[in-house]
């Protein structure tokens, strides 16, 4: 288990899938009721020669020291909530050691109860055998009490295994969006401080985008209305109000393709994002640089595992399919990344983007909203006097 956790590209899934452990008379701190000598010769006399390990053999004897460093090691593999079940079962009869060792007859327990045990605390479950340490595991009938008591604890393990798997599956998810995560800053956002709640904006909103019937497919909101009526502040209050539900949020100046463009390779920049060969959209017209550091965002936005991010186009007004040709325009739907995953909220005056995904009009305020806008632009003005 040391090995695997250590390891997991030469043992693949073994600590990650090990949900319980079960140890028969195993000497955790040494058997002492054998020296190095007499654990060779009984080993031999139960195993074929080519089973033996001397070399294993050689740490047994109480106190050594790289039998102590193994067990705290195997103690470091237990750290955390979801940590495997350990069960440890030790004997309560002695061995006759002189039959094994074909000498007169000589009664030891070989492996003792304060050896046999990993460790004293609760995390270990701890079990006594009527039975000598050469007969731990070896049963002649499933009635038999010590055969019950085992069977109880491993079906106990087997249980319990699906939550621990599901626990651990859960905590692995969050790990892997902690390496995702990039803090959210408001430079060069134009952020208002006379911004009045929308509720019913916000809850269309919050409907589309937070809700969990779609959980591991991508979610698009379009926020549609005329110009400086409100749709860029909407979106920076959603943004700021569920920050900490999204692992990233990347806010995209959509004006024109070369802002967007630059937006996306200035994300690159600022989260050292690197560019590789391979393009997702078109280099015409752009400098390869920023294509490739943008095409990066976009491809580390589709990889597995990250899919709480929020990309956020801002002012999406110029219409790509209007008869009239618009160098600066573009089709929406090619800077959105290859996978289906993560959110997008776009604000725009084309009512048609709303085909991508959900859409809410954006509307002005009622007269409730409006002399909460006076006020607080009075108030603004007050203390800047």
């Amino acid at each position: 288990m040391v090995d695997a956790q250590r390891s997991d590209t030469k043992w693949p899934g073994i600590f990650k899938s090990t949900t319980g452990m079960v140890f028969f008379g195993t000497p955790f701190r040494g058997a002492g009721g054998l020296d190095q000598r007499e654990m060779l010769r009984a080993a031999q006399s139960q195993y074929a020669e080519d089973q033996v390990q001397g070399a294993v053999l050689n740490i047994l004897p109480p106190g050594n020291e790289s039998l102590i460093d193994l067990t705290a090691y195997f103690f470091e593999t237990r750290r955390g909530e979801d940590k495997a079940r350990v069960a440890c079962f030790f004997e309560q009869k002695s061995s006759n050691v002189g039959v094994i060792l074909r000498e007169s007859r000589i009664q030891k327990f070989v492996v003792d109860e304060t050896s046999g045990c990993l460790d004293q605390s609760e995390s270990t479950e701890k079990y006594s055998l009527s039975r000598d340490h050469f007969s731990m595991n070896k049963f002649g009938r499933p009635e038999e009490e010590d055969f019950q008591t085992v069977c109880e604890v491993v079906e106990k393990m087997v249980e319990q295994s699906p939550g621990l798997i599901t626990t651990r599956n859960q905590e692995h998810c969050s790990s892997e969006q902690d390496s995702f995560r990039v803090p959210f800053r408001l430079t060069g956002l134009p952020v208002t401080g006379n911004f009045v709640d929308r509720d019913q904006e916000m809850r269309s909103i919050e409907r589309s985008l937070l809700s969990s019937n779609a959980r591991d497919q991508r979610r698009i909101h379009v926020l549609h209305g005329l110009g400086g009526i409100g749709k860029t502040q909407l979106a920076i209050a959603y943004a700021r109000k569920y920050q900490e539900r999204y692992s990233a949020i990347l806010w995209l100046n959509g004006n024109s393709r070369d802002t967007l463009v630059q937006s996306l390779a200035a994300f690159a920049r600022d989260t050292e994002i690197d560019g590789t060969r391979e393009s997702t959209i078109s280099a015409i017209g752009h400098g390869q640089e920023l294509w490739e550091k943008a095409n990066a965002v976009l491809r580390w936005l589709a990889r597995d595992g990250n899919h709480r991010w929020l990309l956020v186009f801002d002012n999406v007004d110029r219409d790509y399919q209007a008869e009239t040709e618009d160098q600066q325009a573009y089709d929406i739907e090619s800077f959105f990344p290859a996978s289906d995953h993560g959110s997008v909220l776009i604000t725009t005056r084309l009512p048609h983007l709303g085909e991508h995904g959900s859409a809410t009009k954006v509307t002005s305020v009622d007269q409730e909203q409006g002399r909460q806008i006076i006020r607080n632009n009075v108030r603004a003005c007050l203390s800047t006097s």
